[in-house]
């Protein structure tokens, strides 16, 4: 996995207004409507275009993918989440003292959380 954060559709609307500004600063010299671009001109836009759609398409699916692993039960995710979950029990002792016992959630029950995202997205249509 990688730590890259996901690409918005806002920012990649951004990289293809600059790639298409910047080909038609250095490919035609002015600003110019579709239309006034000879047709190898207007071929290599839409090759510019299809370019950004694949790698947006790429980007997403390598998100999906990492999100779907990272709720999938496996020894990498265990690994990943032991120790990760827990909370505080605040005790009295024998003696009366009091003290904090850190409890960590156990894998099953961390499983269990993973299964009901997992379901939930799916319901959502956004899941497996």
């Amino acid at each position: 996995m990688t730590d890259k954060a996901p690409v918005t559709v806002g920012q990649g609307d951004v990289v293809l207004r600059k790639a298409i500004l910047t080909f038609i600063v250095e490919e035609i010299g002015k600003p110019c409507s579709e239309g006034d671009m000879p047709d190898d001109r207007n071929d290599r836009l839409d090759a510019i275009i299809a370019a950004h759609r694949l790698q947006s398409t790429a980007a997403l699916e390598e998100e999906i993918k990492r999100l779907r692993e990272a709720l999938t039960p496996s020894g990498s995710t265990k690994a990943a989440y032991h120790g990760e979950f827990s909370f505080n029990l605040h005790r009295i002792d024998d003696c009366g003292d009091e003290y904090v016992e850190k409890v960590y959630v156990p894998w099953d029950t961390v499983k269990q959380i993973m299964k009901a995202i997992l379901a939930r997205t799916a319901l959502e249509g956004r899941g497996s």
